[in-house]
């Protein structure tokens, strides 16, 4: 069966997007699971986890929720301050969507200025670190550019970085 959703906002609590979804006769939502337009922000505390929770109990028609990640990664920055700030944001929003039982985290992970390639170093640890392998995760590329296919190319080159063959269905 196909499942057809939509992002709906969070503003409110995590309750109100389900409520949103359940509104909408959704399946499937997707969330920001945090400020999208902050890179680190501070972890919601268990009242919030407890009324989404409820929320989701009471609305089972909402079947699949899917986050989205911060627009303001950069994996690949040549800026090493911004890289380690955006890995350390990742591992915070992949700690919140495991406490929410969400399997899907979009990631876009960032350019390199003209300065290299995709972001390897980071993308082979978020990947492969022991912290991450139980997380599923969605990983876009850039889109198609000047007749180029990206995508495929970056896919390629992403799969061959991941160690555990099993979790891209390689």
């Amino acid at each position: 069966m196909t499942l057809l959703g939509a992002h709906v906002s969070i503003a409110g609590g995590y309750h109100r997007a389900v409520e949103r979804g359940a509104d909408l006769g959704l399946p499937v939502i997707q969330i920001f699971s945090k400020n999208q337009v902050r890179l680190i922000s501070n972890a919601p505390d268990a009242s919030v986890f407890d009324r989404y929770f409820r929320t989701r109990d009471a609305h089972p028609e909402v079947r699949m929720i899917c986050a989205h990640g911060s627009y303001l990664y950069n994996f690949a920055s040549p800026d090493d301050s911004l890289a380690g700030r955006s890995i350390e944001s990742l591992c915070g929003e992949l700690r919140i969507g495991e406490r929410m039982n969400i399997p899907y985290l979009v990631v876009h992970p960032g350019s390199h200025m003209g300065e290299g390639e995709i972001g390897f170093d980071a993308f082979r640890f978020i990947m492969n670190d022991k912290q991450f392998l139980s997380l599923p995760k969605i990983i876009e590329t850039p889109k198609k550019r000047n007749g180029n296919d990206m995508d495929r190319k970056n896919i390629d080159v992403l799969l061959g970085l991941v160690e555990n063959d099993a979790k891209c269905g390689k």
